[in-house]
């Protein structure tokens, strides 16, 4: 499958019955088969075996690498993250994206010390305006800046996120919006301190609070 074609991905917990092109294949680490992509024209369709959800592989690296005419991917909050050691390039070139939702993605396996396997997990990310962050679990020592590279998503315009150390370590990647009319907004209940505030206003970023998942007073 040419990954610049694929216009939308399903992940499902249970087997995929409907049509197909061409034979699917096996996605597991142990080809076991309990995970498999069927293709139906430009959609990808990640089937399990009837479990809740989908244990991603440990190796996760470059899974939407290159989907440029990515448009939506329904069923992400379905895949468990828990045990997987290495998210480079996961998303890197998805640039037809307009929202991210990652907020039930657990990071607290990916190794941080050797080789930073989260190195560019949302480089080249152009389109995306909203990004949801949520509860995630990182390692302590993330560093935000390689986790989005050189290229900060330039058309982001709200992040949702819950945990007050992520809101510190995003302050390092927001895109400047100073130039531009309309401001940022991070969506929050944290307990945000003056110097972070006062760095987020410097680049035209509101915080406004959380009035139920994911909704905020205008």
């Amino acid at each position: 499958v040419d990954p610049s074609t694929v216009t939308k991905i399903t992940i499902q917990p249970d087997s995929y019955t409907g049509a197909y092109d061409g034979e699917p294949w096996v996605a597991d680490d142990d080809g076991s088969g309990d995970i498999m992509v069927y293709q139906n024209g430009t959609e990808l369709i990640i089937a399990g075996n009837g479990a809740e959800e989908i244990y991603a592989n440990e190796d996760s690296s470059n899974m939407f690498m290159h989907m440029s005419a990515l448009i939506s991917i329904e069923g992400l909050n379905l895949l468990n993250t828990s045990k997987v050691t290495d998210m480079r390039y996961m998303f890197n070139g998805c640039s037809s994206l307009t929202s991210l939702d990652i907020s039930n993605f657990d990071m607290s396996a990916i190794k941080t010390t050797s080789k930073d396997n989260y190195f560019h997990m949302f480089i080249e990310i152009y389109n995306v305006k909203t990004l949801i962050f949520g509860n995630n679990k990182f390692p302590d020592d993330i560093n935000f800046i390689k986790l989005f590279g050189d290229t900060q998503p330039p058309s982001l315009e709200k992040i949702i996120v819950l945990e007050e150390n992520t809101v510190n370590k995003l302050t390092d990647v927001l895109p400047d919006r100073s130039s531009e009319l309309n401001q940022g907004v991070i969506v929050t209940n944290a307990t945000i301190s003056d110097e972070v505030i006062s760095t987020i206003s410097s680049k035209n970023w509101s915080i406004r609070k959380m009035v139920a998942q994911y909704r905020y007073d205008a």
